[in-house]
């Protein structure tokens, strides 16, 4: 499920892939894609912990991509935030305390196989594409 903030978060990464390389104000990506700023200010800071955006301060401030558009995916946007909003169960993540782990219940392969093209396709988008 795509969250609010990841929706704001893949909106912001469009609008700045659209503008690469040139810095842009918070406050007019705000507004020009209707996110509150505050908000917007939150997403930043973790776009800008997964090394995705650059931000600076002062005069000639503003964000923008630390990454040429075609090396950003959706996949890494969401991974960003939560990587377990990609993932389709607790089992298939490594830190999942699963008491069935040892038994493998007969859907975890099939389980894992669609994460994996589930991550897969996410991972083949970028934003130069869209």
């Amino acid at each position: 499920m795509i969250t609010r903030e990841i929706d704001y978060a893949l909106r912001t990464i469009l609008y700045l892939s659209n503008t690469y390389d040139k810095r842009i104000e918070s406050e007019a990506l705000a507004e020009e894609m209707n996110i509150p700023y505050r908000f917007l200010r939150k997403i930043v800071r973790h776009l800008v912990s997964a090394e995705l955006v650059d931000s600076a301060r002062g005069k000639n401030g503003g964000i923008k991509l630390a990454l040429p558009p075609e090396a950003i995916s959706l996949y890494d946007v969401i991974k960003a935030f939560d990587y377990r909003m990609v993932m389709l169960n607790s089992c298939l993540d490594d830190n999942f305390e699963c008491q069935r782990r040892d038994l493998k219940c007969s859907i975890h392969t099939a389980i894992k196989g669609v994460q994996q093209k589930i991550d897969s396709s996410l991972k083949e988008i970028t934003f130069d594409q869209v």
